[in-house]
């Protein structure tokens, strides 16, 4: 053994071991331990049923809110409330809003886009133009006197041939 100057004794002697490192309230005996202090062998349920029950009624309404912001507005893509944004909850904790309001609160930005992109989309279709049915040459009625003599001097002639050729006439 090495002999270890008076200081590094003393050092040595004031570190103490690991199991005497222990905190006053713990003990090395056998003692039983506090009824109040739960063991890890205890089973406790994770909630009681009324947490159950106020977690699924949350889960309910969290669930309406999301409904009633994809009928207003149904480009929302997140499939839970918790999607939408800090924000948002905030709002929504603070009870001052309904959850369509605070997502028109929280999301302006993207109302805003989602209504541009819309009104773009709508110019460059087509879907405004409407065919008239009959067409241009069908916008006007032969009368009825001039249609009769018509049949009379051409029995075998259709009413299209007959109508194209009374328009025609007009433009003369």
């Amino acid at each position: 053994m090495t002999q270890l100057d008076p200081t590094a004794q003393a050092a040595e002697q004031a570190i103490p071991d690991e199991e005497e490192k222990l905190l006053p309230d713990q003990t090395t005996s056998d003692a039983q331990p506090d009824k109040e202090a739960p063991t890890e062998t205890q089973d406790e349920p994770d909630d009681t049923w009324e947490e159950q029950a106020a977690d699924v009624d949350s889960d309910r309404i969290f669930e309406e809110d999301l409904a009633a912001i994809k009928a207003k507005y149904p480009f929302v893509t997140q499939e839970h409330v918790s999607q939408l944004g800090v924000d948002f909850i905030k709002i929504m904790a603070g009870g001052n809003a309904d959850a369509v309001k605070a997502f028109e609160l929280t999301h302006t930005d993207d109302i805003i886009e989602h209504r541009v992109r819309e009104e773009a989309r709508k110019l460059y279709s087509k879907s405004h133009l409407h065919r008239v049915q009959g067409g241009a040459d069908m916008s006007t009625d032969v009368p009825k006197e001039v249609y009769r003599q018509y049949k009379r001097l051409l029995p075998g002639v259709s009413d299209a041939e007959i109508r194209r050729h009374y328009l025609s006439s007009l433009d003369d």
